[in-house]
């Protein structure tokens, strides 16, 4: 009795190549959308990120009797073991301690607290009113700067230690008083850092080898002159650093003023104003 089988056993080459097409358009249909997805929930879980260490600098700040502050700044650069982090965003709640040898105070990262990352390319930045104002102004005359380094039209790779004008503006603390409220003048003084009693594990906030933070760019001290010190901070807004880092000049200007979320915050009660 003979075998017989069947005339079609498999899969024709046209077959397979209509199938493949069809993956190849499902993949690229889907991408963006998947992209968007990842985007929306590293925005929300930032924006509830820094919501919750303003609350907790807040209630440090009342509980303690005590300056509290939230503290943002991008990974320094310069320092061996972060170099995978350039790009990324962190924040700590510290305190102003009274240091009863020297007679002043210095922020120490507050009790039980360690600085946390903000998901994906998220980074905040400070918004700021320009000179002679009373309201804030656009990221051109308040914040960052599309200048660069060394006059108009110089730009410079995002995240090396000569982008001033992006340091400056992604640095910034929030302060809060003992009685909650939101201040720029801790003391009636400008916030101002040390690079001592910042100890957070084997390295430390500022200072040092291996920093998290840089501490001229910190106390906005882009001079090397000893003027360091700014006020705190009352309006910041987010946006995605890898997007803004495809900018150059004043397209980056126009990426904030355009993608960037304003987020003010309440002077008395010291909390996010709800995004709507």
């Amino acid at each position: 009795m003979s075998d017989r089988r069947g005339d079609s056993a498999g899969f024709t080459l046209i077959e397979m190549l209509v199938v493949l097409g069809l993956i190849i358009m499902t993949t690229a249909i889907a991408l963006p959308n998947i992209a968007a997805i990842i985007r929306a929930n590293a925005d929300a879980q930032a924006h509830n990120l820094m919501s919750g260490l303003i609350k907790s600098g807040r209630i440090t700040a009342m509980r303690d009797g005590v300056y509290a502050s939230v503290h943002h700044q991008l990974a320094s650069p310069d320092s061996p073991s972060n170099r995978r982090l350039a790009g990324s965003s962190f924040a700590a709640v510290l305190t102003l301690v009274e240091d009863y040898v020297t007679g002043g105070a210095r922020w120490e990262l507050a009790h039980g607290q360690t600085p946390k990352r903000f998901p994906s390319t998220m980074v905040f930045g400070e918004v700021k009113a320009p000179e002679g104002a009373a309201s804030p102004g656009t990221y051109v005359s308040g914040g960052y700067n599309a200048e660069g380094v060394g006059g108009s039209g110089q730009d410079v790779k995002p995240g090396s230690s000569n982008d001033i004008h992006l340091k400056d503006f992604t640095t910034f603390t929030l302060v809060f008083t003992p009685l909650g409220g939101l201040t720029c003048m801790p003391n009636k003084q400008d916030v101002f850092f040390t690079a001592d009693e910042y100890e957070v594990g084997e390295s430390v906030l500022f200072g040092s080898d291996d920093p998290l933070w840089m501490l001229d760019v910190a106390n906005a001290d882009s001079d090397g002159d000893g003027q360091v010190g700014e006020p705190g901070a009352r309006v910041i807004t987010m946006f995605d650093y890898s997007l803004f880092s495809r900018r150059l000049g004043d397209d980056r200007v126009t990426f904030l003023n355009e993608n960037a979320q304003l987020m003010p915050i309440n002077v008395l009660l010291g909390m996010l104003v709800e995004r709507k």
